[in-house]
């Protein structure tokens, strides 16, 4: 009993600091680390996709006899070879260790939130049911007038005891895996600058590209590009700034790493503190949770007192 009772008033602390929402539980930065680190994915597969466009525009505009960087490059082949960008960056293998850590990443968030899923649809289910006794006790003859006030007591007394068990869940779950986070965290922050490596020589060669095109563009009308005759007319001196002004745009577009380190320090402080909220509660909130357990028993009392007056009256 006084395990249950401890269980309840700690499970009364999350539940009244989030009133009753347990999503507002789930760490947040799991699902910011996530977005970044799509971001950066994205922003590779949309360099390739763009440096493919100018190697090909300059491979047009010179009839076919020029193209970007060093045709030996092989790095280059393969971003100008790569058929969907996309599915070329997810196929990238950064390390086994970084792969393992963001698949253990989403498979705990997955959990949290499937413990968060779970209590709507309990708390749903449980709604309904109240909605039908009260709607039995007004419009179907026989049942007496404490049908609707025991259900309403009992539904209030059941919904506390299953928010408080699935709050329980989450913080058990905390406690086992912030060890294993700790480790994947530490993995995720070690290889990402391997992982943020291929985004940067994406944009290296997508630069190197784009800048090519523009120089050829200007200097080939003025027969400045070495055995190449001029291919087309000399462009004004606003077209070329439009251009130019463009390309800069496009390239300050691309910049920007997202704050990993910070993120992944985040996501373990969020963590903690569900394994252990008392440290972050006030008195306050401890009074609060005090008055909350005590009110599962008082609705329970009452809901059972009622529950025999309905026996007894049959």
């Amino acid at each position: 009993m006084k395990t249950l009772l401890t269980s309840c008033c700690l499970s009364a602390v999350l539940c009244g600091c989030v009133n009753a929402d347990l999503s507002k539980l789930v760490p947040g930065s799991i699902v910011q680390l996530q977005a970044s680190l799509q971001t950066t994915a994205d922003r590779e597969a949309a360099l390739i996709a763009e440096l493919q466009l100018e190697n090909d525009t300059l491979d047009f505009i010179s009839a076919g006899t020029y193209g970007c960087g060093d045709p030996l490059d092989k790095q280059q082949r393969r971003f100008l070879n790569a058929k969907d960008p996309a599915k070329f960056v997810k196929e990238e293998q950064v390390n086994n260790a970084w792969q393992k850590s963001l698949t253990f990443l989403a498979a705990y968030l997955k959990l949290l939130n499937s413990i968060v899923e779970a209590n709507k649809q309990e708390q749903s289910d449980l709604a309904s049911l109240g909605s039908i006794a009260s709607d039995v006790a007004k419009n179907v003859p026989g049942f007496p007038a404490g049908t609707a006030t025991a259900a309403a007591a009992f539904q209030k007394a059941v919904s506390d005891i299953i928010l408080y068990g699935n709050a329980i869940q989450m913080q058990q779950a905390a406690r086992k895996m912030e060890a294993p986070l700790e480790a994947a965290v530490a993995h995720i922050t070690k290889f990402f600058p391997v992982f943020v490596g291929n985004e940067h020589a994406a944009f290296v060669k997508w630069d190197s590209c784009a800048r090519e095109k523009l120089r050829f563009i200007r200097d080939n009308p003025l027969l400045k590009v070495p055995r190449y005759p001029a291919l087309f007319a000399l462009d004004s001196g606003t077209r070329l700034d439009e251009a130019y002004v463009a390309y800069v745009t496009k390239r300050n577009g691309f910049r920007g790493t997202p704050q990993i380190a910070k993120i992944a320090k985040a996501v373990l402080e969020e963590n903690r503190k569900l394994a252990d909220p008392l440290k972050t509660l006030t008195l306050e909130d401890l009074a609060t949770a005090s008055k909350n357990a005590g009110s599962i028993f008082n609705d329970m009392k009452a809901a059972v007192e009622a529950g025999q007056t309905l026996a007894s009256a049959k």
